[in-house]
């Protein structure tokens, strides 16, 4: 048998392998497109983030960063919903 000293170092490597291969809990799920930084829509900001880019979708003026999306309103930034998807309610 290994010394307890071997043990540990060869349990504990295990340990680490197999918590590499599971999904980590502490981040929600997220779909192909979506960061784990992702901002609730109505959510406001005073900046936009490093790195947006101006997209003008069906007229309108939006800022974009990392497929997050924000309209200029009341001298502040507001999170909006993807402008490029349509939302529909299920029929009542």
């Amino acid at each position: 048998m290994y010394p307890p000293t071997i043990k540990v170092l060869l349990l504990g490597g295990l340990g680490l392998a197999l918590a590499t291969m599971l999904p980590n809990c502490a981040e929600p799920t997220r779909g192909p497109k979506q960061t784990a930084s992702a901002i609730l829509p109505g959510t406001e900001v005073k900046h936009l983030p490093k790195g947006y880019q101006t997209v003008v979708i069906g007229g309108n003026r939006y800022y974009c960063n990392n497929e997050t999306y924000y309209r200029q309103h009341n001298g502040k930034y507001v999170v909006v919903r993807d402008p490029r998807v349509v939302y529909t309610s299920p029929n009542r």
